[in-house]
């Protein structure tokens, strides 16, 4: 690997590593608006409480983003570092 295909690759890094910062920071921020823990009888209860509802989705659309950049940056980390990374996919759909 030549030096600026190396500075190239760790540049895409930290592109990745400010990103996932961004994803965890707006998962965070949206996440403390909902009250935890949600029971059934309060989802029953706000059955077509649509800002409720649009603000759970938002939360869960943010996490699976999180989850798939996450994942895209282990990639990226196991092959600058030269590991095999035929294994760390196999996992990865495993738990997805």
């Amino acid at each position: 690997m030549t030096l600026s295909l190396l500075e190239e690759s760790r540049g895409h890094l930290a592109d990745l590593l400010e990103a996932a910062q961004r994803c965890a920071w707006y998962l965070r921020a949206g996440a403390a608006k909902v009250h935890w823990p949600l029971t059934g009888t309060e989802l029953a209860q706000r059955l077509r409480d649509l800002e409720f509802y649009e603000r759970l989705a938002a939360l869960n659309e943010r996490f699976g983003k999180l989850q798939d950049l996450l994942a895209t940056t282990m990639r990226h980390l196991c092959e600058l570092s030269g590991e095999n990374t035929e294994s760390f996919l196999a996992c990865g759909f495993i738990l997805s």
